[in-house]
């Protein structure tokens, strides 16, 4: 990366191996509000991992604003992934970093994006989770209002 696109967020938030610990400790309100969850073949090419997919599709919200937004992506048939993911409105890192579940992540890949709800480009971090031989890819993009709880 350019050094003149590196994200312009602390590193305490684009490192966190856990979003949902780092939004925590801004002493704001944390909550998950969940957009999709479900069976999908709305996959963009760079997320492809298997012929048919599971998505669920998140909001992070601090004091009831929209500060993450948060999309994690795995095979259809793969059923470990598939039980994480059926969280409800608990966080993915909550149960990814609670101690339940032992998976390996990949390093982080940042890249500057547009998305549809979001009038500027944003800055969102990639990795990838190995769990039980199955593949999860998870995105989190960074929206502008989390700036207000920095």
């Amino acid at each position: 990366m350019e050094k003149n696109l590196t994200p312009l967020w602390p590193d305490d938030i684009l490192q966190a191996p856990s979003l949902t610990a780092a939004l925590t400790a801004t002493g704001a309100d944390f909550s998950v509000r969940v957009r999709f969850q479900g069976e999908t073949e709305a996959i963009h090419a760079d997320e492809r991992l298997a012929d048919a997919h599971y998505v669920r599709e998140v909001d992070l919200l601090l004091d009831g604003v929209a500060v993450v937004w948060a999309r994690s992506v795995c095979a259809a048939d793969a059923h470990g992934w598939r039980n994480v993911l059926d969280c409800g409105q608990q966080s993915l890192g909550a149960r990814l970093f609670g101690g339940e579940i032992a998976a390996l992540r990949s390093p982080f890949r940042y890249v500057l994006t547009h998305l549809a709800d979001c009038r500027e480009a944003v800055w969102m971090r990639r990795s990838f989770f190995e769990y039980q031989g199955e593949r999860l890819l998870l995105s989190e993009a960074f929206l502008p209002a989390l700036a207000r709880f920095l």
